[in-house]
């Protein structure tokens, strides 16, 4: 843009602006848990966070990710179950966003928090940097619940028993021809 004065004299340097016209939503991703896992413990979340178009210079500035237990559909707030709703957030419960990823490991629930043998939930939704219209608002943000994102895992907190029956215990023995036994693991569903 070139300006022009009152006398009719311009101005000799021209003004330029670059601009990026994002409206694509941003996509997260949650890998671990993997989904279809099984987990013995919830030590930490994570996944990865990309800004659509790539290649645009914008990033995810805010992931957000619920967890569901599908039991109950009770929500994990950060310190314990609710059947209200409730986000995981960079300010509330430490959920950190990097550049193309996030992870939580920090207020998630403990092994006495988590019911062996129920599946549990994961979602995120990212907001990318986006210059919002109308101000007040948010960047473009990506809803939760897509099933291609998201990860379902079971708990198992009880640990497989294993049973030697042959040889007897104590049992004194001229030769060792064989060993039998059972393993059984509930869960799974699995007797060896």
């Amino acid at each position: 843009a070139r300006a022009r004065n009152g006398a009719g004299t311009y101005s000799t340097t021209y003004s330029t602006v670059t601009t990026v016209f994002d409206t694509d939503t941003p996509l997260t991703n949650a890998l671990w848990p993997v989904t279809g896992s099984t987990m013995s413990a919830l030590a930490m979340i994570s996944g990865t966070s990309n800004d659509e178009p790539t290649g645009t210079g914008g990033v995810v500035g805010s992931v957000r990710a619920y967890l569901i237990r599908l039991s109950d559909g009770q929500y994990w707030t950060g310190g314990g179950w609710s059947g209200t709703p409730s986000m995981l957030t960079p300010g509330g419960s430490g959920l950190q966003v990097h550049q193309t990823s996030w992870s939580l490991s920090q207020s998630l629930p403990s092994n006495n928090q988590l019911v062996s043998g129920n599946s549990y939930y994961l979602t995120t939704s990212g907001i990318d940097d986006a210059m919002p219209v109308p101000p007040g608002t948010t960047g473009n943000t990506e809803p939760f619940f897509g099933a291609v994102r998201a990860s379902t895992f079971t708990v198992d907190l009880v640990p497989p028993v294993a049973v030697i029956s042959t040889p007897i215990d104590n049992a004194v023995i001229p030769s060792l021809a064989k060993i039998v036994g059972t393993a059984d693991d509930v869960l799974a569903g699995a007797r060896l």
